[in-house]
């Protein structure tokens, strides 16, 4: 008797499996969008190798209905492992725009002082007089960044664009912190 005749087991692998190459599948798209095209190819690699392995068993078994129901949730929850994934990774730059009826200077002078660079110009919108303030920060920095405008500027309006390429680090006092060329051409 192998353990494969065994549900549980067969159940278990599948579903590990699915989970893995799906969060591969996630991480890889996210490397593609960023330019990194070596080592998206290898995460695919790896990614198929594994969607091969978890398949065939499925197919080879499909009277067994615990590979069916390892194979669904593996890959459910492997989109949520690998958009969690995603998130901590979190390579590349955001270009962020914050717009506020407020005075920005306590916000833009704690920016500055964090080590954030930025643009503030003053505009006029349907409420009248506000300022707009631009930042291109690494999405590592995100959460620091927030914490900022929270505490200084807490009903302040922004939207958030992810930022394929960055020519130079105009917008940060710091230099990019992976070994990695922050242009992408």
């Amino acid at each position: 008797m192998s353990l494969l005749s065994l549900p549980i087991f067969s159940f278990l692998l599948v579903f590990f499996a699915r989970t893995t190459d799906v969060s591969m599948g996630t991480v890889r798209v996210m490397m593609i969008t960023k330019g990194y095209k070596l080592v998206a190819a290898v995460i695919g690699f790896f990614e198929v190798l594994i969607w091969l392995a978890a398949m065939g068993t499925v197919l080879n078994n499909m009277d067994r209905m615990e590979n069916v129901l390892g194979y669904a949730l593996g890959f459910a929850v492997g989109n949520y492992v690998g958009m969690v994934l995603e998130e901590k990774i979190a390579i590349g730059y955001l270009s962020i725009r914050l717009v506020t009826k407020r005075d920005a200077t306590a916000l833009i002078e704690k920016l500055r002082d964090s080590g954030f660079g930025f643009i503030q110009t003053r505009a006029n919108g349907n409420s009248g007089e506000i300022s707009v303030v631009y930042c291109t920060i690494k999405r590592t920095n995100f959460n620091k960044w927030l914490e900022i405008v929270k505490t200084f500027n807490p009903g302040a309006f922004y939207t958030i664009a992810d930022v394929k390429s960055v020519k130079s680090d105009v917008f940060s006092i710091e230099r990019p912190s992976l070994n990695v060329p922050a242009v992408r051409i």
